[in-house]
């Protein structure tokens, strides 16, 4: 979770601290500005200073990944361009969310756009879920990203 301050910012320097104590304590790794209620929550600016501050706190970046997912396209790939230039992991990101039952096709250029936005091809962790985004990452869409940005999917979170 995002700590956030009295005046509901995103709070880094407690961040910074908790995540380094779940790290040292047996945490594999960490997926920092999820969906679990606040990413979306955040602003562009919010969470650009948020992913800055946690660079610039000494965490081993190369075992977090960070919540890049947006419904428009451009703080979508600017969080994830970010995200890749900082030095995390990978970047989660979900389909676009607001419309649910997006064709496929959609998807795929939703995301092939994303890519194309980015100046270094970025690892993508697809997020399945559907409960949230009203869009399966169902067997044969998957096949198609991989197809149309084979070099980009590092894996998938279910």
């Amino acid at each position: 979770m995002t700590p956030v301050d009295a005046a509901f910012e995103p709070d880094a320097s407690r961040a910074v601290k908790y995540y380094a104590e779940l790290l040292a304590g047996g945490c594999d790794g960490l997926v920092v500005l999820g969906s679990t209620g606040e990413a979306p929550s955040l602003s562009l600016a919010q969470r650009l200073g948020f992913m800055q501050a946690l660079a610039g706190g000494a965490l081993p970046l190369e075992r977090i990944i960070a919540g890049t997912g947006s419904c428009a396209l451009a703080e979508a790939a600017r969080l994830t361009s970010a995200a890749m230039d900082l030095g995390f992991r990978a970047a989660l990101v979900m389909p676009p969310f607001f419309y649910p039952g997006i064709a496929p096709a959609a998807v795929v250029q939703f995301f092939e756009a994303l890519v194309q936005r980015c100046p270094q091809p970025p690892r993508l962790l697809l997020y399945h879920f559907p409960q949230r985004s009203g869009i399966a990452f169902e067997p044969a869409l998957v096949a198609a990203l991989l197809r149309a940005i084979p070099a980009t999917i590092a894996g998938f979170k279910d």
